[in-house]
């Protein structure tokens, strides 16, 4: 596949990633969380904390969108393995440990002031560990990136 390819193709993945998260944030939790607090009415009173703190730990991973795109951009461009992305990639590590303290921080909330649903504990420890998956995963990354950056700029230097 052609780096220009690759690029548009990286990009596109990206933006159905956002349009899904859009769909799941303004459509899908709503209707999810005002069903659940239909059908049990002790979360009445902490679905609209909830669905705020939910539109609020959505900021790192539209931030972290908007990196991914400059990476898929430098990626295009054929500048694959540079030190801007490997900056890049640590920066999105950092918002998904961001992430992961928001839920946790929210977590204990839930624990202390309301006993909720095993469900939502569910969730939120699964939010949790993906955010900490993900930033491992970026970190790691953006480690190997910085290092074959390192190789190509000794290698054009050979040259």
């Amino acid at each position: 596949m052609k780096r220009n390819e690759l690029g548009k193709s990286l990009k596109t993945v990206l933006i159905i990633a956002v349009l899904v998260s859009l769909v799941l944030l303004f459509v899908v939790i709503p209707l999810a969380g005002k069903t659940l607090s239909e059908e049990n009415p002790e979360f009445k009173k902490i679905f609209v904390p909830c669905l705020i703190f939910v539109y609020i730990s959505a900021v790192p991973v539209f931030i972290a969108y908007y990196k991914f795109w400059v990476i898929f951009s430098e990626i295009a461009r054929d500048n694959s393995f540079s030190d801007k992305n490997a900056k890049l990639l640590r920066e999105i590590s950092m918002l998904a440990v961001i992430d992961s303290v928001l839920y946790f921080l929210a977590l204990i909330l839930l624990l202390i002031f309301y006993v909720p649903h095993t469900v939502i504990i569910v969730f939120v420890l699964f939010v949790i560990f993906v955010g900490l998956i993900l930033s491992v995963l970026c970190t790691a990354l953006s480690h190997l990136v910085k290092k074959a950056a390192a190789l190509k700029q000794e290698n054009d230097l050979t040259i």
